[in-house]
């Protein structure tokens, strides 16, 4: 914790007074240049008896004795000691016992230039506002003394007997601010003194000597200070290099017994001592000054409790009960300050409070002591709210200054001193002085400094919470201004505390003032921009009261930069009223103009009308105007150019179309409103300058007063000015006050393409004195589509335009339809779907038609094409009028559409009027497709037999392969299921098979398909052959089977094709199976049940073979057996069944069991009499 200090002379600047020139002062390390101004500026007005007990803060005094002038850090703190001591009587002559020192100061030496140092961390005399004194830094900082370094010190006399017990009236016998700089500056709570221990001596007697002396020296001050309670300390400076150099620890001990002191307050500190060794020491001299300090001021305490116990007996009445509390609440509220105990100080000065309220009460204004009983309730409710803000409490704070501002208001009005008074007023003012002052230099942790006040936790709706600092200035400086103007009243100073009248102050306390609220605001950027803007208009006007317009145009225009967006009008017409004054004082004639234009923009309500009738009877007179802004011409004009858009003028633009054909007139509105109030009364426009960004030309409209001034007025033709390359027009453009009119406009459309009114210039005359250059702002409001189009003064009809100010100028769209004439509601995969369209002319030119149609399913893009053979565009040229063509698009619907249901067409429709191939008008024709799949397909294959498809091993022909080439032979079933059989009709289908090996051979049997039609299904019957051709192994055959299906309308010949994706298929080869055929006696019923076991191997395979019999059926035949199958044979196994049930029935299974391979062969029908389902077998039986 250090502290620093502010020279004197820049105290000085601010105070008159030889005392406080003298003074220096200091603030702790967290406080700014702004809190160290304001403090000084309110506070050498206001406390002057009690300075000392009011600036600074009180901390132990610790007395250091031995160390000579050379002290830098320390220096300029000795000058303000010796001076305030200097300028008081506290001991002088005979009240002073000089405290006893033979010894030489010592010199400065490194290791004692190091502890000073140290010590200087813990020094807070002179200053102000100590921040580690704050209760949430207590922990941090426990040490804070004030550390006085003297040569020579005298303490005053001890008194012979007891305080007297009389109670006095004289001020001063209740508390005097000797006391207090007694305690402060002169009586220590610990003296510490610094000895050279001589390490130079090498004989014992020399040395003894020079112990003894110092011993004595020693015992005689510790005398003196032991009869005032105070502790010593010393500290003994040697150069030996340690304690061991020429027995220095006996010489130390020696020294410690004949002194009666010990380790703790007799300590050596060594030049050769190392910064960590220095360290140390530092740490034990605070301990011991910790405890010196609280024992020193615990014993003053006591005895001031006792003094008071013992004089408080003696009291008669209530007044001398009060004053015997008010002085030593007094005292103990200082001493616990001094203890740094700040929340018992605080009771003790509320004590203090109530006590001399209550003296207050009873006292006249005639009474010699009245200004110093008022000067010491201020001094007292100082330190009540300063020690709350070191307790954190800032809001409690307010809350008792509040209640001392109530009070003493209150017992003033008793008195009849009126609240208004210059007196009180002044009070007032120094009291909010303080407390701003108090605030900007507490921490901004503990005071509103980003908002208007402190919020209250523990109470949010409470009305008594701190407000921000330069909210408390502004108070201050009202009741300053009220001050002044309350001299007048004959009953102003009935008052004298406070009284003193200085008019020459004022003006210069006043801009203090202002200023400082001004930096207040200004801790935080830019959050109380109004604050300021106000601080500055105020000091705008003392500037202008004071004739320096220079400085008033500068803070006059500072003030107005937060509030230009806002509707301050009032304050901006005052502001802008004195900166047109200011501007002629200066005769700046451009900034009058300037300031004059911003006076007419204010609406007249909101305008100061006794300024408005000065500034109406000096415009209105030309010659005065003109002789105001410049005496030696007769005719002023002012040309004023910016690139700012002023609203003196407002416009709307309204198309009355979003579109116009070509070679027809674009018709606008152009609606103008003069924001101009009464001031400049009439005004003229002159050289109205539409610009547009597209084709159209910029128009320039001339003021000719000759016609009529009209609300609606349509501009006649516009001519075109080759120089300028504009159209030039003309109309009665003067506006009274806040006039408005409406220009129509019709402007020749000759080019395709989008124009917008980007900009309306125009130049301001008034009275041949000046001209003004301005860009009229274009207000059309964004997100509003419906607008007045006005005919006349009074009919006008809502048009809906999204932009009004834009137009786009477009071809003429023939009257040339072409529509969708016939089309299927839906289309089905694989259909040739055709669209008829129609196209129909009515125009009155020569039309030229081109059409593009483009499909899509989904994504992808489909083919389409114009007719048979035409690609797929179509081009019709020079159609005939009133009549109508026809045109067929085709395309082939996918066989596969996925999730897609849908396939859009557009079809893209330029025509070409004229033959002007130049400007192609286009527009799309769009149709959407329903597509359906209504195809159920399903395929199955069966094995059959045919007699010589095993080869016999026996029988080789030329070119036969070493080993047979066995085939097999399958039914293929194609079943179609047509769900739109009303519509459609099923004409047939090819089914085809592609093996994925070449030496393999799925071929189909063309002679034996059969197919047959059931209403909505068609059955196919397809007999193929699977073959290995090379004679080589193959155990199964993979290959691919695509149906195509042949299909058309019912209402149409056309023939359609549906191919479906391709199925993959496996069949076996050369696998062992058994085949079930079934023939049946009509007459009987009996069934025989033949099996056939095939091997189409080179191997032999041996099976065993049984009959799982059912109550069905009554079975005949060897049911249990094992059988061994010959390579390229089949072996039968029959049965002969009888029926014992009707209607389908399972037939019993025959389980052929492999004993090589331990697997069972499945059953596969090669017959239709029966049919498998979950792996059984069912026949049917009448």
């Amino acid at each position: 914790m250090c502290s620093s200090s502010q020279s004197a002379s820049t105290f000085g600047t601010l105070c008159d007074s030889s005392l406080f020139r003298c003074c220096s002062f200091g603030f702790s390390s967290g406080t700014s240049f702004l809190g160290r101004a304001l403090f000084f500026f309110c506070f050498f007005t206001f406390f002057f008896c009690f300075l000392f007990i009011t600036f600074f803060v009180l901390s132990p005094l610790v007395v250091v004795q031995g160390l000579g002038q050379s002290i830098e850090e320390f220096q300029s703190q000795k000058e303000a000691d010796n001076a305030s001591l200097n300028a008081s009587s506290v001991i002088q002559g005979d009240n002073a016992e000089q405290l006893f020192r033979n010894h030489p100061q010592l010199d400065e030496t490194p290791s004692i230039k190091s502890l000073v140092k140290l010590w200087h961390k813990y020094h807070t005399d002179q200053i102000i506002w100590d921040s580690s004194a704050l209760k949430s830094e207590s922990n941090n900082f426990p040490y804070r003394y004030h550390f006085r370094f003297v040569d020579t010190h005298a303490l005053p006399q001890l008194k012979n007997s007891a305080d007297s017990t009389t109670i006095h009236s004289n001020f001063d016998e209740i508390f005097s601010r000797k006391w207090i700089e007694k305690y402060r500056n002169i009586i220590p709570s610990l003296f510490i003194s610094f000895y050279e221990l001589d390490g130079k001596s090498t004989e014992p007697q020399e040395i003894e000597k020079v112990d003894l002396e110092l011993i004595s020296e020693i015992n005689a001050l510790k005398n003196q200070l032991s009869k005032r309670n105070i502790k010593h300390l010393v500290i003994l400076s040697s150069s030996a290099s340690s304690l061991t150099e020429l027995s220095l620890d006996e010489r130390l001990n020696l020294i410690r017994k004949q002194t009666g002191m010990n380790n703790r307050n007799c300590l050596i500190l060594l030049q050769s001592s190392t910064p960590k060794e220095v360290g140390a020491l530092v740490h034990s001299t605070l301990q011991v000054i910790k405890a010196a300090e609280l024992e020193f001021y615990s014993g003053m305490e006591k005895k001031i409790r006792r003094k008071r116990a013992k004089t408080i007996g003696n009291a008669n009445d209530d007044f001398s009960k009060s004053l015997i509390e008010s002085r030593y609440a007094l005292k103990l509220g200082f001493i616990n300050e001094f203890k740094q105990q700040y929340d018992y100080a605080v009771k003790s000065f509320e004590i203090a409070y109530e006590n001399l309220i209550q003296i207050f009460e009873t006292l006249s204004l005639q009474d010699p002591n009245w200004s110093s009983y008022r000067l010491l309730v201020d001094i007292t409710i100082f330190h009540i709210v300063k020690l709350n803000f070191y307790q954190e409490a800032t809001n409690l704070s307010y809350k008792k200054f509040d209640v001392h501002i109530q009070s003493v208001v209150y017992f003033l009005k008793q008195k009849n001193i009126s609240p208004k008074s210059y007196a009180v007023c002044n009070w007032l003012s120094q009291q909010f002085k303080w407390l701003a002052q108090l605030s900007d230099l507490a921490p901004y942790s503990l005071v509103p400094t980003e908002i208007p006040y402190k919020p209250d936790a523990k109470d949010p709706f409470s009305p008594l919470v701190l407000p921000h600092s330069g909210y408390l200035y502004l108070q201050a400086i009202h009741l300053l201004r009220r001050r002044e103007s309350s001299l007048e009243d004959p009953n102003s100073l009935k008052d004298v505390y406070f009284a003193e009248v200085n008019t020459d102050e004022f003006d210069a306390s006043l801009k203090n003032l202002l200023n400082f609220a001004k930096l207040a605001f200004q801790k935080k950027d830019n959050l109380f921009p109004r604050s300021v803007s106000f601080i500055n208009f105020q000091l705008a006007e003392e500037l202008y009261k004071a004739s320096d317009f220079e400085g008033a145009v500068r803070f006059y225009e500072q003030s107005l930069e937060p509030i230009k967006e806002d509707e301050w009008s009032y304050l901006s017409s005052t502001i802008y009223y004195k900166l047109f004054k200011c501007s002629i004082e200066l005769k700046k004639h451009y900034a009058s103009i300037m300031n004059l234009l911003e006076l007419c923009l204010i609406p007249d309500k909101q305008l100061n009308q006794s300024k408005l009738l000065k500034i109406k009877s000096l415009t209105e007179n030309q010659e005065n105007f003109k002789k105001i802004l410049e005496p030696s011409t007769d005719k002023v004009l002012i040309n004023v150019s910016t690139d700012e858009t002023y609203d003196i003028l407002q416009s709307e633009v309204l198309f009355k179309s979003s579109e116009f054909s070509l070679s027809k007139s674009a018709q606008f509105q152009v609606k103008l409103k003069s924001n101009l109030n009464q001031i400049l009364n009439e005004v003229k426009f002159n050289d109205l300058l539409i610009s547009f960004q597209g084709s159209f030309l910029p128009i320039l409209l001339k003021c000719d007063t000759n016609l009529p001034s009209q609300n609606v007025f349509a501009v006649g033709d516009l001519k075109y000015d080759e120089d300028s390359n504009y159209l030039v027009g003309s109309a009665n453009l003067t506006f009274s006050s806040y006039e408005e009119k409406i220009l129509k406009f019709g402007i020749p459309a000759k080019k395709i393409g989008s124009n917008t009114c980007v900009s309306i210039s125009s130049t301001l005359e008034y009275k041949d004195l000046f001209e003004i250059k301005l860009n009229v702002p274009i207000n059309n409001k964004t997100f509003q589509t419906r607008h007045h189009w006005f005919d006349d003064e009074h009919a006008n009809r809502i048009i809906t335009n999204h932009t009004p100010e834009s137009c786009e100028i477009v071809p003429r769209i023939p009257e040339t339809k072409v529509t969708v004439a016939e089309m299927n509601e839906y289309a089905v995969v694989g259909e040739n779907f055709q669209i008829n369209l129609l196209v129909s002319n009515k125009d009155h030119e020569v039309v030229d038609l081109h059409l593009e149609p483009e499909a899509k399913l989904g994504e992808s893009s489909l083919e389409i094409s114009c007719g048979e053979g035409k690609g797929n565009k179509v081009e019709m040229k020079s159609l005939d009028t009133e009549n109508e063509l026809k045109q067929v698009l085709s395309l082939i619907v996918p066989n596969s559409i996925d999730d897609q249901s849908e396939i859009v067409v557009s079809i893209k429709v330029t025509f070409f009027v004229g033959g002007d191939y130049d400007v192609p008008i286009v527009s799309w024709l769009k149709t959407k497709i329903k597509v359906v799949d209504p195809f159920k397909i399903s395929l199955s294959f069966l094995p059959r037999i045919v007699d010589d498809d095993i080869p016999s091993l026996f029988v080789i022909r030329d070119n036969d392969p070493k080993l047979p080439k066995p085939s097999r032979h399958w039914l293929t079933k194609v079943v179609v299921v047509n769900d739109l059989s009303s519509d459609i009709e099923l004409i047939g289908e090819e089914l085809t098979f592609v093996s994925s090996n070449k030496h393999l051979i799925c071929r189909e049997i063309d002679d034996k398909v059969e197919t047959s039609k059931q209403g909505d299904k068609m059955v196919s019957d397809h007999f193929i052959e699977t073959v290995i051709e090379n004679g080589h192994t193959y155990r199964n055959i993979t290959f691919d089977s695509m149906l195509t299906l042949k299909y058309k309308r019912k209402d149409s010949n056309a023939i359609n094709e549906y191919q479906n994706k391709p199925w993959k298929f496996t069949l076996p080869l050369l696998d062992p199976r058994v085949l079930l055929d079934i023939e049946t006696n009509q007459d009987s019923k009996d069934v025989k049940l033949v099996f056939m076991i095939e091997n189409p191997t080179t191997r032999i395979f041996s099976f065993a073979v049984s009959l799982v019999e059912n109550q069905n059926f009554q079975i005949t035949g060897t049911k249990t057996q094992n059988l061994s199958v010959l390579p390229y044979t089949r072996q039968k196994v029959e049965f002969h069944a009888v029926p014992l049930a009707s209607g389908w029935v399972n037939l019993p299974q025959l389980t052929v069991y492999d004993l090589n391979y331990r697997v069972n062969l499945p059953t596969l029908l090669v017959t239709d009499k029966a049919q498998t389902h979950n792996r059984e077998i069912f026949i049917h039986i009448q």
